[in-house]
């Protein structure tokens, strides 16, 4: 907290500052705002609802794709989709974590939050 308070001039200067990020937050021109101890993931919905919608057919097209170049596509039993799920998610995590330790987990722990990942 402040002992002192702010000039006239630097209350003009960091409404200067915010107006412009209030604008793009207003525009939903923001993806996520980074503090320093979290992440607010804002249009995030909107890009899961566009992934849902849109991935069964990038599938089966690429699943169409590969048919037609002679591979045969081979139907694995629960456990085994379970546990290269779990190999894949861990890996990814753990590759995002050589570039940020932080926010990777912090990702993580929001998708495990949200029964995305166990």
């Amino acid at each position: 907290m402040r002992k002192t308070k702010p000039t006239y001039q630097q209350l003009e200067e960091r409404l200067a500052a915010a107006e412009p990020i209030i604008e793009a937050l207003k525009r939903q021109e923001v993806d996520a705002v980074v503090g320093e101890e979290k992440i607010a993931f804002l249009l995030l919905r909107k890009v899961e609802e566009a992934w849902y919608r849109e991935a069964p057919r990038m599938w089966a097209e690429a699943e169409k794709a590969m048919i037609a170049k002679g591979m045969t596509i081979t139907q694995m039993g629960a456990a085994q989709k379970a546990k290269l799920q779990t190999v894949w998610e861990d890996g990814m995590f753990e590759l995002g974590a050589t570039k940020n330790a932080k926010d990777v987990a912090q990702m993580r722990q929001i998708a495990r939050s949200k029964g995305l990942i166990r």
